[in-house]
Order: C-alpha cells, then sequence, then structure tokens
C-alpha cells in the first residue's frame, strides 16, 4: 500500500521531523509502507492480501502528532477479511485483537489494533514477536 517515494518524499512538506530510527528503516524485511495520506510514516509487511502488520513511527514531538497517539511508535494490524481476525484470534495476541467480536468488515475501513511505545528497540521487538504469532496462526488455518 506504500506508494512511489518512501516516507520522506510522501511526508515532505509538512514542517514536521519524523526522525524515523535508522533501525526501523534498514531492518530486513521491511518495506516501506508510507502513504501522504496517512498521519506518519509506517514501515511493515503483508502476511496476506486481508492482513498487514506495521511500525507506525510519530514525530518526536507529541504537539507534531497528527494521529493522536500518547506515543512514539504503534504496532498494528490492519484486518480487511473474517478469516484474517481469526489469525489474530488463533495467534493469541489479546491486545491485537482487543478481547473484542470481529468488527462489521462490510465497510472498506481496516480493523485497526495496536501495542503503543516510545521505544523503538521495544517497537522492533514487539513487531517481530507479533509477526512470528501471525505467521504460525495462519500457516495452522
Amino acid at each position: 500500500m506504500g506508494c512511489c517515494g518512501g516516507w520522506r518524499e510522501e511526508f515532505a512538506g509538512r514542517g514536521v521531523d519524523y526522525d524515523v530510527p535508522e533501525s526501523i528503516i534498514r531492518m530486513e524485511g521491511l518495506e516501506d509502507m508510507s502513504w501522504h495520506n496517512d498521519a506518519c510514516p509506517s514501515f511493515g509487511t503483508y502476511i496476506s492480501d486481508e492482513l498487514d502488520l506495521r511500525i507506525w513511527c510519530e514525530a518526536p514531538n507529541p504537539a507534531d502528532r497528527e494521529s493522536g497517539m500518547d506515543h512514539r511508535f504503534a504496532i498494528n494490524a490492519g484486518v480487511w477479511s473474517d478469516e484474517a481476525w481469526e489469525w489474530l484470534r488463533a495467534a493469541g495476541l489479546p491486545h491485537l485483537t482487543g478481547e473484542f467480536p470481529a468488527p462489521d468488515l462490510g465497510d472498506t475501513e481496516p480493523a485497526m489494533c495496536q501495542f503503543e511505545t516510545d521505544d523503538p528497540v521495544e517497537a522492533v521487538k514487539i513487531f517481530l514477536f507479533v509477526l512470528v504469532r501471525l505467521q504460525a496462526a495462519k500457516a495452522a488455518a
């Protein structure tokens, strides 16, 4: 879903320094999924056509955060099908499923559930943990 030019190009001209850590930008297997209509840059992977996992990188200065997140980094699953929602549940990730029933997926908006942190190292660790769990749940389905 990311666009053409990468996060620097997609967010140029906003007057906000996102200061995305190199450890996230250069992490093997992560795709720059940033798009100018999003609130901030994101990096992640597609687990399937119906499920993506991302690390969102907000601005260091809370006053510059368009998303309203309390923390700089969010690990987020975008879910576009009932099958993908079941993978989240099967992965045993209550913070991603939010312990609530699957939303009505009749509209075009995905379900958004996330972990948040201010530490980029913790964000990467959580991302990898969640990715492994989701891949295992998908394989077992």
